[in-house]
């Protein structure tokens, strides 16, 4: 063994309810501590996490509820965990987006200080990413056997692009040769794909789902607002996965092709309808801005009075028009975190989103569009 060793390492993995530190729970914590003198002891918990397990997620490491109910919960055997990690250093892969924040905030839970304070902390993955480098100059030695010579200049990088390309095909058999059929394993659309961009996928059953960030594979109904809309912001998604995600906070369900429609499980989040049914519904919306707005700290601004029906006014002479000329989709007064001043906020059917700070509008008034 190559591998110097001032005292053991313990190879961490763990297996969770999703891939949110602050939000997931630890199902299956595995750990493989190496001595200094080269000999091994394995460890495996498999426990009861303080949360329901999504079935997508479940599909994954094939662990369910049912599978774990009888398990401790982390509280129950977190200090059997620290004294087998105290003392060791650390090692895993990718370990420091996921696994060791959420052990952090288990062990803090459980009322139980982290173990591995003061541990070194060695990421396989880190190491192959300096290991192997996936830059084009490495493509062109690997695949073309020699040096790419004009890197970073416009053309000298396209015909390294196409060297490597042709290189790729010609000497892996394993690949199609057509590009129709080789476009989805190069990046290309696969009969998964929801929207154009990929960022929004079908699953099997039938559900859109997130196919980026930490709720890649979640069902776009069962994600939090506030995640929505921070997802609808994101300049890397098309139009159509922005209209999509918008399509499920007001209350759809969207189905893949020869799917059967089915009703969607949350209500929606600017429906006047839903507000009219159900009374408690009219004081959520507060938390959404409909109520008064205080004045800023320092001014001598009186305190506007509450005026619900002003706003909606402003809805509909914006709704009307909009949705004539513009294809809108949504008009409704926002706010993402439940903290931040509320914003009107336009979204209309292609996906473009236009929002001003609610300070900035009159709705008796001039609208500034």
């Amino acid at each position: 063994m190559r591998l110097l060793l001032s005292r053991p390492i313990a190879s961490i993995d763990v297996e969770s309810t999703g891939r949110d530190p602050e939000r997931d729970a630890v199902v299956e914590l595995g750990v493989v501590v190496l001595h200094t003198d080269g000999s091994r002891q394995e460890h495996r918990w498999l426990v009861k996490p303080w949360r329901l397990i999504p079935p997508h997620v479940a599909r994954i490491h094939g662990h369910t509820d049912a599978s774990v109910a009888n398990s401790p919960p982390f509280t129950e055997v977190a200090a059997e965990i620290a004294a087998v990690l105290a003392e060791c250093d650390l090692a895993g892969y990718n370990l420091r987006a996921l696994d060791l924040p959420l052990l952090r905030r288990e062990f803090d839970a459980a009322g139980i200080a982290w173990p591995c304070e003061g541990a070194r902390v060695l990421d396989a993955y880190a190491l192959f990413c300096e290991l192997v480098p996936r830059n084009l100059g490495a493509a062109v030695a690997r695949f073309c056997g020699r040096e790419h010579r004009d890197a970073h200049t416009a053309l000298g990088d396209a015909r390294a692009t196409l060297d490597v390309l042709l290189a790729q095909v010609e000497n892996n058999p394993g690949l199609p040769a057509s590009v129709d059929a080789l476009e989805p394993l190069a990046g290309g659309p696969t009969s998964a794909w929801a929207t154009p961009c990929g960022k929004i996928r079908w699953n099997d059953e039938g559900d859109a789902c997130a196919g980026f960030g930490r709720h890649e594979g979640a069902p776009l109904v069962s994600i939090e607002e506030g995640a929505l809309l921070w997802m609808a912001r994101q300049a890397f998604l098309s139009p159509e996965a922005r209209h999509m995600v918008f399509s499920v906070l007001q209350g759809e369900r969207p189905r893949a092709p020869g799917f059967d429609p089915l009703p969607s499980p949350r209500r929606p989040w600017s429906s006047r309808q839903a507000r009219e049914e159900d009374p408690a519904e009219e004081e959520s919306q507060e938390e959404f801005g409909e109520a008064s707005e205080e004045p800023d700290e320092g001014t001598d601004a009186a305190p506007v009075e509450p005026s619900k029906s002003r706003w909606r006014r402003l809805f509909e002479r914006v709704r009307a028009p909009f949705r004539r000329l513009l294809d809108v989709h949504s008009i409704a007064l926002i706010d993402p975190l439940r903290r931040q001043e509320a914003r009107v906020c336009i979204v209309f059917g292609r996906g473009d989103v236009i929002e001003w700070p609610r300070r900035e509008i009159d709705p008796d008034g001039d609208i500034p569009f």
